[in-house]
């Protein structure tokens, strides 16, 4: 095994199965790695998995051969998530597909969900060696939600102070902004909500949603006209529409990404 606090060392073994510790059905975290709790410090992290952080070596499981190599990823000076690393990219995505069934294809990312855990896996189309990445995710619908509120928005947004904000959303903010990071959807990266500030008060803010391809895309806007009603677009405009329920919120793709602004108009 290899530990790697917060940045990635690459090791490699050859083995005769290297996939003998991915089990069937859904995306699970392989042992030894499942019995390591989010948070655990570096310590008590080596301690558990019985390993020195100086070797660069790959966890044996038991059987002749058969090896787990990977990184593990820290955040906060703990434990985050782990990055299952192997030689050929091809070969690993058949053997997913063939432990998991077929994937959520996008942007160059493959994607399996274990929607009762939480749990996705995520196949990078990078150069060998292949890297598998386990992360929890955050449903789409979950982080929209059904109410004219985003359901992310436990505390409401527009109107409160830079104060409120940081506390309630556990975040440093400067002078013009606070940055709310949340964990990704079932595709792409963490969902940055992006909160812009007026003397001292949240007068808007956006967010982007990974949704530049089908089926995605389609999925993204019926969630959300199910929420807020028929998207229409704005006057004048051939890509930027806003909603029946919530003509306050601007959507439009930005860079391929498909951007959620609340409000675009100017506060007074």
């Amino acid at each position: 095994m290899h530990i790697c606090m917060g940045a990635l060392l690459l090791s490699l073994v050859l083995v005769a199965d290297p996939y003998a510790a991915i089990a069937a059905g859904k995306p699970t975290i392989p042992s030894p790695l499942s019995s390591v709790a989010r948070g655990t410090k570096e310590a008590a992290l080596l301690a558990t998995l019985h390993v020195n952080a100086d070797k660069d070596t790959c966890f044996t499981l038991g059987v002749r051969v058969r090896s787990l190599c990977f990184v593990l990823w820290t955040k906060d000076d703990g434990y985050d998530r782990p990055t299952l690393l192997f030689s050929s990219l091809t070969a690993t995505r058949n053997a997913l597909r063939k432990r998991w069934g077929e994937p959520i294809v996008s942007e160059g990312s493959w994607y399996w969900l274990n929607p009762e855990k939480k749990l996705r896996a995520r196949l990078r189309d990078t150069d060998e060696p292949a890297q598998l990445d386990f992360e929890t995710y955050l449903p789409l619908q979950d982080f929209l939600g059904t109410g004219a509120m985003l359901a992310f928005e436990h505390t409401p947004i527009l109107g409160s102070t830079r104060a409120t904000i940081e506390k309630a959303y556990g975040v440093t903010c400067d002078t013009s902004n606070c940055s709310v990071f949340f964990p990704p959807t079932e595709v792409g990266s963490e969902v940055l909500v992006q909160i812009e500030l007026t003397d001292g008060v949240a007068t808007r803010y956006l967010f982007d949603l990974p949704a530049r391809e089908e089926p995605r895309k389609e999925l993204t806007f019926k969630l959300l006209e199910k929420k807020w009603g028929p998207r229409t677009l704005v006057a004048g405009e051939t890509k930027d529409w806003n909603f029946e329920k919530r003509p306050d919120v601007l959507l439009y793709f930005l860079a391929g990404d498909l951007t959620v602004r609340i409000p675009h108009r100017s506060s007074p």
